[in-house]
């Protein structure tokens, strides 16, 4: 049987709240929906100002403990032909 556009709509309603549903040790917490917040927001360079450093070194790192070896090689790659910019 093939789902109607309500259902569909609704099945897609119930997996997005599942998603903002966690379970710390055994207790269930609701998490806000991000699309709905609207106070306390900061611009993007107000924002980006608080954020921690991350280097290329920490790039690579996390990279190759994930094994994204192949991943890791292309950004090398264009890292060594200029195509790939650090900020300062």
């Amino acid at each position: 049987m093939v789902a109607s556009k309500d259902e569909l709509k609704q099945q897609v309603n119930v997996d997005y709240q599942a998603l903002l549903t966690i379970t710390v040790h055994g207790v269930q917490f609701s998490l806000l929906d991000p699309f709905g917040l609207r106070d306390g927001w900061l611009s993007e360079s107000q924002g980006i100002q608080k954020w921690p450093s991350c280097t290329y070194t920490n790039i690579s790192d996390y990279l190759v403990e994930h094994d994204q070896r192949a991943l890791l090689s292309r950004l090398v790659n264009d890292y060594k032909k200029g195509e790939f910019q650090l900020d300062a």
